[in-house]
């Protein structure tokens, strides 16, 4: 039995940083678009889309097309989160990602153990990524995000793992969950990316893995791509 199609959902996955109104279009005419705005998989009785969302709180949004006779159609899927108005005139000159776990707490993490035995790996966590660019003016978020996302976050690292600010294991995800490669600051694509906080008990400068990675391309070596930026991640809702 055919399903009822795709639902095009017109706003893409991120932090947005101010109300957005979103639409629904069915690749089937005639079909009914069901959506919830909590995460859970629409069903025939979820509210029926009739005209453009507007949406100003933070909303996981998932729609889906049902047509008679046919199985339901595929899901869409898109989170959305806010900036906090206390960030609209925050001034920063490096790029500036925000970065949302709908009040999931603290990121999932394996720990350490000294002998690395009993260590297991966790499951990523679902959140919403935007970067936001430097601006003239030094107000970066004075403009729209350059990257707008759904990852899957999880703390990386052993011994880093117990630092004060974690490092980040971060996975561009699809609407599926599944990898997406991605280009943030014009890097080759990739899906899987890492967010490293430097420790400044080990590295009072903070920069000691970029200066080291600019001066081994100087030498025609090979390393990581890298860029400093301001990170603001909301685990509390």
């Amino acid at each position: 039995i055919p399903n009822a199609g795709t639902v095009e959902i017109s706003e893409a996955s991120g932090v947005k940083s101010s109300p957005i109104t979103v639409t629904l279009n069915s690749q089937n005419q005639g079909a009914e678009i069901r959506y919830t705005l909590d995460g859970t998989n629409p069903t025939p009785s979820d509210p029926l889309y009739s005209a453009p969302l507007a949406i100003s709180d933070p909303a996981r949004l998932r729609a889906r097309a049902f047509l008679p006779d046919k199985l339901p159609g595929i899901l869409a899927v898109a989170d959305f989160s806010f900036l906090d108005s206390s960030l609209q005139s925050y001034l920063s000159d490096v790029p500036v990602i925000v970065m949302d776990n709908f009040g999931a707490g603290a990121y999932p993490n394996k720990g350490r153990s000294n002998d690395g035995r009993d260590v297991m790996q966790v499951p990523r966590q679902a959140n919403v990524m935007s970067i936001f660019q430097p601006t003239a003016s030094g107000q970066p978020f004075s403009g729209p995000a350059t990257l707008e996302a759904r990852t899957g976050c999880r703390v990386r690292g052993s011994s880093s793992s117990e630092f004060p600010r974690k490092p980040l294991s971060v996975e561009f995800w699809d609407e599926s969950d599944d990898d997406l490669d991605l280009s943030p600051f014009g890097f080759d694509s990739e899906a899987d990316w890492v967010l490293n906080a430097p420790n400044p008990t080990f590295d009072r400068s903070l920069i000691h893995n970029p200066v080291s990675f600019g001066f081994a391309k100087m030498m025609g070596a090979h390393a990581a791509e890298n860029k400093v930026v301001v990170v603001f991640q909301n685990t509390d809702g």
